[in-house]
């Protein structure tokens, strides 16, 4: 919603967008792979159950998969403070961006939540992969 937003319709030039979202292409390309693969698992099923999530974890979380997800994510995380300092700026100083703001607020799928609000949801969900990870060890048959 954002990006492209600020993208087209402010037509904020690229490198600002990417200071304010650094490496989201990168996270969006991770995270799409990942629901991806779940999504063919589903369909494996017609109750839609998944009963070997593991390799697709190991899979995500090894080898070149686990090495773009460390550069995006620290990427991502390092330049929190200054994306939030960033959209405040603009806030400040552009009408424009302003307004693109506010009537983004508006969106169902946006829920009133503000800029900073989803940048930290991102930093958040890398701390929730390893909870994630445990309730399926605790759910699954052998645990082994």
């Amino acid at each position: 919603v954002f990006n492209h937003g600020l993208l087209n319709e402010l037509q904020l030039p690229a490198d600002q967008v990417e200071r304010l979202f650094p490496k989201l292409d990168d996270l969006i390309e991770i995270h799409t792979t990942f629901l991806r693969q779940l999504l063919q698992l589903q369909k494996k099923r017609t109750d839609k159950f998944i009963e070997e999530v593991g390799p697709v974890l190991l899979e995500m979380f090894n080898g070149v998969n686990a090495e773009k997800m460390k550069k995006a994510y620290g990427c991502f995380c390092s330049k929190h403070k200054e994306s939030v300092a960033l959209y405040k700026e603009y806030l400040k100083t552009e009408r424009k961006f302003h307004s693109f703001f506010r009537k983004c607020s508006e969106l169902s799928m946006v829920k009133k939540r503000e800029f900073p609000d989803f940048i930290l949801g991102v930093t958040l969900r890398l701390s929730k992969y390893p909870l994630l990870i445990e309730a399926i060890q605790n759910s699954t048959k052998g645990k082994s």
